[in-house]
């Protein structure tokens, strides 16, 4: 197939815009890539822009077969996106396994917030006191500052 300059069109990349709506492509697309061993072309300018190394090593980070290989990649940061690309393409097999990402606990969230305003202290020591405290009811009055409840 041609454009009206008479160039090769490449139906492939004709075929992943159709699919996503728009050239955009998210770090879940190339990690399916490197998991479904589908090569993706780095040759196209607008592909290369939207890999982001650090989400897709992130991804790797989640899963605990593929850890090592993403804790190596992290010293190497400094590669191009193309070179990360295939060094997962090539040291991963193949698999078909989806990994769910960890996710922050919202469950704390007010207790944490309210323990770095009444005391000033990091949230990692926040989540070391955390367990420690029963009377969130007086440090609540302690931050009170008026209107209605």
């Amino acid at each position: 197939m041609f454009d009206t300059n008479r160039e090769p069109i490449d139906q492939a990349a004709i075929d992943l815009e159709v699919k996503h709506g728009s050239t955009k492509l998210s770090p879940f697309d190339f990690i399916g890539a490197i998991d479904q061993k589908r090569l993706m072309d780095f040759s196209q300018d607008w592909v290369e822009k939207q890999y982001d190394p650090f989400m897709v090593n992130r991804g790797y980070l989640q899963a605990q077969r593929t850890v090592g290989v993403a804790a190596m990649m992290d010293q190497f940061n400094n590669l191009d996106k193309k070179m990360q690309f295939d060094f997962y393409w090539n040291v991963l097999p193949k698999s078909s396994s989806f990994n769910r990402w960890t996710k922050q606990d919202k469950e704390n969230e007010e207790k944490i917030a309210l323990l770095k305003q009444v005391y000033g202290i990091s949230r990692s020591k926040c989540l070391e006191v955390l367990p420690l405290i029963t009377d969130w009811e007086s440090l609540a009055a302690r931050v009170f500052q008026g209107g209605r409840k």
